[in-house]
């Protein structure tokens, strides 16, 4: 029959403490222990009159030097407490580099030396700017940035630590410019959104959406493709903080948004609200190539053919047409691209640059 026997371990994970007088401190705090239950520890102290112990905790009477002793069975673990007046030594930061979470509070991690001494006098700056201070001993920032934080103690003695702001996933989402985007088949837009902490990247994002129309890449580019129109509902949720999400409308429109008029008329005589002229008119495109237009033909507001033309030509054609009294012309026409053909009508407006309407 074997035995099994299992290991104990009870050690201070530091060998001494210092603190002022009457202070209060749980040693438990420091212990490494295995195996063992605290209520099962034996404490003793070597010098009462320094301070006391009940179960663990230590109570600061004067100043000196005392140890403390726990045992359990053959386990044992040895302290010294050195009990100080109260009269701040040093700052101590537990590391080289202070971590803060952005758009929150934080407050400055630290001990002083002896523990529990006063920091009244203390002074806190930091540098530069892109963490603010507040309260002299919280920090706060909401962006990915570091600056180097600086304690300045009533002995006049300094020390710095830099403090960066880690990267948690996204933790809040704005869209200055709403939750609606419209964007033309086969191009491309950015959601714009603001990301805080300022610094996370869409890559954090999870996307998706009830209609998939539509592809969003790690940049937060939405990409179109020629004939997938329609409008989705797009989510776009941090990995790392799935409460944090936004839901963007997205439209893609057709193709004949990109299509812009330009029509003017000379040598204009209105009368009685008709008009008199020549009329030069023309569909052009900005940033896509590829269109024609054909069977354009302009109409009198009494829905009388004043002028056709069949003929299929490349998108920036002039067309050229004497108006004698013409009340209210519009024009109807078919933009082809790719294959598809969709008729369209425009009221004519001697402006440049007015998007046609939707087909019909």
């Amino acid at each position: 029959m074997k035995i099994r026997v299992q290991e104990q371990i009870l050690q201070f994970k530091q060998k001494e403490l210092s603190l002022v007088t009457n202070k209060t401190f749980n040693l438990s705090d420091l212990l490494e222990i295995k195996n063992i239950e605290l209520d099962q520890l034996k404490w003793t102290v070597e010098n009462p009159n320094i301070l006391t112990i009940n179960k663990g905790q230590i109570t600061t009477s004067s100043e000196g030097r005392s140890k403390v002793t726990v045992e359990f069975g053959k386990a044992k673990a040895v302290i010294t407490v050195i009990v100080e007046k109260n009269e701040l030594q040093d700052i101590i930061f537990d590391g080289d580099i202070i971590e803060i979470t952005g758009m929150q509070q934080n407050k400055i991690p630290y001990r002083t030396l002896p523990e529990g001494a006063s920091t009244a006098g203390v002074r806190w700056e930091i540098s530069p700017g892109a963490i603010s201070l507040f309260d002299n001993e919280t920090l706060y920032s909401d962006r990915l940035a570091s600056s180097t934080l600086t304690v300045i103690l009533p002995n006049g003695k300094r020390k710095s630590i830099e403090v960066r702001v880690a990267s948690k996933g996204i933790l809040e989402i704005k869209a200055p410019y709403g939750t609606s985007i419209k964007i033309v088949e086969e191009q491309e837009e950015q959601f714009y959104l603001v990301l805080l902490p300022l610094g996370e990247t869409f890559e954090d994002f999870e996307v998706t959406m009830d209609n998939p129309i539509i592809k969003v890449d790690l940049e937060g580019y939405i990409k179109t493709f020629f004939g997938q129109t329609g409008v989705t509902n797009v989510t776009l949720r941090s990995r790392q903080n799935p409460h944090v999400s936004i839901t963007m409308r997205v439209e893609v429109v057709s193709f004949i948004n990109d299509v812009l008029v330009s029509s003017h008329i000379f040598d204009e005589i209105i009368t009685d609200g008709t008009h008199t002229g020549e009329l030069q008119y023309q569909l052009f495109s900005p940033r896509r190539e590829g269109i024609s237009i054909q069977d354009f033909v302009l109409y009198d507001g009494y829905n009388r053919v004043i002028f056709r033309d069949s003929k299929t030509y490349a998108l920036e054609q002039i067309y050229t047409i004497k108006l004698n009294k013409v009340y209210k012309p519009y024009a109807e026409f078919t933009l082809m691209y790719k294959g598809l053909a969709i008729r369209c009508r425009k009221e004519v407006n001697v402006v440049t640059g007015i998007p046609i309407p939707k087909a019909f």
